[in-house]
């Protein structure tokens, strides 16, 4: 009788929230599960006098919020490992088998014991310096966090396969731009705001500024990225060269300023290193 009361008041709450977000899927499987145990519980109330052991019966129904939530995940990081981002689809990877278990019956009775060894240690990070989900995302890192193994394992590898990435799809077009222009390098800046999402519900986490050189070299054929922030002055500056090819222009370095990665956004400063 209590689990049923609870049942129904559970049901009442997230009938609201999917009537909020009627696009949410994660609010359907919330709405459905809170519609399956009030049945499942009112099943066993109604069975118990012909059969005791009814009582135990909901006890095996599973989480179908947490199913629905690992469906979501599990997607979300196929998503990642197709695009190479292959760092945030490991942390979303142990997000989705947190949620797996978490939906299984009687196994999810022992999540104090797994809880803390299958959440991502970019999620504990954050936690513990005062960001959680469901506020805005944070800006930058906190002071002191530079050398934190967190900060590098995660957002500088993650920065990394990124810009890798960027640069693979953009190496045709730069490659074609040193052929027309007869260059030996070409450069493409471009402003490219970096967001980075809570492995465990793929809302918005912590987001960096940034700007990323991208420079073709006709000797190599490859593309070599580069991140780079603002200044003190609050304007965007290249670095002085890009692995040792110097940003500066010249006969044999064509370069490029656009918004093409940053579509959305007003145009950025964006200066040479003088």
């Amino acid at each position: 009788m209590v689990n049923t009361g609870m049942d129904l008041y559970n049901l009442g709450v997230d009938a609201r929230r999917f009537g909020e977000h009627p696009d949410s899927e994660q609010a359907k499987w919330r709405l459905a599960n809170s519609a399956v145990r009030l049945f499942g519980n009112g099943a066993a109330m109604a069975l118990m006098p012909l059969a005791p052991v009814a009582a135990f019966a909901p006890l095996m129904l599973p989480d179908f919020g947490e199913i629905g939530r690992a469906a979501d995940l599990l997607k979300q990081k196929t998503g990642l490992e197709r695009e190479g981002q292959q760092t945030e689809a490991n942390a979303v990877g142990q997000s989705h088998m947190l949620a797996a278990l978490n939906a299984t019956p009687i196994v999810n009775w022992f999540a104090p014991f797994y809880q803390n060894a299958l959440t991502p240690d970019v999620e504990k990070f954050e936690h513990a310096h005062g960001n959680s989900d469901g506020q805005p995302p944070q800006a930058e890192l906190p002071g002191g966090t530079g050398n934190d193994p967190t900060v590098t394992d995660y957002f500088a590898n993650a920065m990394k396969e990124r810009a890798e990435r960027v640069a693979e799809n953009m190496t045709p077009f730069l490659r074609d731009a040193a052929r027309k222009s007869g260059t030996e390098y070409v450069t493409l800046v471009s402003h490219w705001p970096q967001t980075f999402c809570w492995p465990s519900s793929g809302d918005p986490m912590r987001t960096f500024d940034r700007a990323i050189a991208l420079t073709y070299s006709r000797k190599f054929d490859t593309v070599i990225p580069t991140f780079f922030g603002r200044d003190a002055d609050g304007s965007f500056r290249a670095p002085p060269d890009n692995h040792d090819i110097p940003l500066q222009q010249s006969s044999q370095h064509q370069f490029y300023f656009s918004r093409v990665l940053d579509p959305g956004k007003q145009e950025e400063m964006l200066k040479l290193h003088e």
